[in-house]
């Protein structure tokens, strides 16, 4: 199991500011995101290095623009810093805290949300079968739009149960929970041996009971 439900720093991004003269986003500092930008913003050229540009973000404090990403006309400011981040919340869990690769089957907790939506379109592209659950029958089919294989309303269905049936008593290489109490001890119970919990969140309140019992499956 990793939590990194106490990384809400991890990525310091300020209100993202244009670049004056330029097709521009700023990010605030270098950073490199793999193909990020293939996936978001229609197969645009990676993060090009700029002349250092003074700016000023949403407070007022001076900044310098050292690197930055093209943008097409079609995609506009406000989307673009939007897609950079859900977009890194995806790419830290889908590349560093689990790397999902082709072979793999993912349970994804809260996917009609912004990172799950985003997450289900990423993870087809790899093409992993990814499986989400959501709240609500509308949420779920939203989800399934957005590259999902399977999804699952835990609000009438036992997505344990579900999972179990879908994976043929299997379970899942990796979980992504961002809702916490509520589903983390059965996310456990979803994984295959050797699989992975990734926490992120904790939206229905913190699973702060965690006993190494739990684990025995």
């Amino acid at each position: 199991m990793e939590n990194i439900s106490s990384c809400s720093n991890a990525f310091p991004v300020p209100i993202a500011t244009q670049a004056k003269g330029s097709s521009a986003i700023w990010t605030g500092r270098p950073v490199s995101f793999d193909n990020l930008l293939s996936m978001f913003f229609n197969n645009a050229p990676p993060p090009v290095k700029v002349k250092p540009i003074s700016t000023k973000s949403a407070d007022n404090s001076g900044g310098v623009c050292s690197s930055a990403f093209l943008i097409p006309d079609t995609i506009s400011f406000d989307q673009a810093a939007a897609a950079m981040l859900k977009g890194l919340t995806v790419r830290y869990l889908i590349k560093d805290s689990f790397e999902v690769k082709d072979h793999h089957t993912v349970l994804f907790h809260a996917a009609a949300g912004g990172v799950g939506l985003i997450a289900g379109q990423w993870m087809r592209v790899l093409g992993a079968k990814a499986i989400g659950t959501a709240g609500s029958d509308n949420k779920c089919n939203l989800a399934k739009q957005h590259g999902y294989e399977e999804t699952i309303n835990y609000s009438s269905e036992d997505f344990l149960e579900k999972v179990q049936g879908m994976t043929n008593q299997l379970g899942v290489d990796v979980v992504y929970d961002s809702v916490g109490k509520d589903t983390m001890f059965n996310s456990f119970k979803a994984l295959k041996r050797h699989g992975t919990v990734v926490s992120f969140g904790q939206s229905s309140g913190a699973y702060t009971d965690l006993k190494m019992t739990d684990l025995a499956f």
